[in-house]
């Protein structure tokens, strides 16, 4: 992708090429208003340390293929930064 999200974006522009999971209270549903709330956790312990971090973006399970994605600015992550993401994907 570019640095602003759009929806030809087909991958991540810096893929860091680890998959992290989603903590144990998420995914939430909230179907009256059709959201689902995800949310990703990186540990401060070795998880991309030095990396410098300025998107995020979650793929269909079990390919590469982009369902969402967003830029922020640049992280450059530390031993003891930990980092959570959270993904609010709303139906039309």
């Amino acid at each position: 992708g570019s640095g602003i999200p759009a929806v030809t974006d087909s991958g991540l522009r810096f893929p860091i090429g680890s998959y992290y999971g989603v903590t144990a209270d998420y995914p939430t549903y909230d179907t009256t208003n059709r959201r689902v709330t995800t949310r990703y956790y990186v540990s401060s312990v070795s998880e991309l340390n030095g990396g410098s971090i300025c998107e995020v973006g979650e793929f269909f399970s079990g390919t590469t293929a982009l369902f969402s994605r967003d830029t922020i600015t640049p992280i450059v992550k530390s031993g003891s930064d930990e980092l959570a993401f959270v993904f609010v994907n709303q139906l039309g």
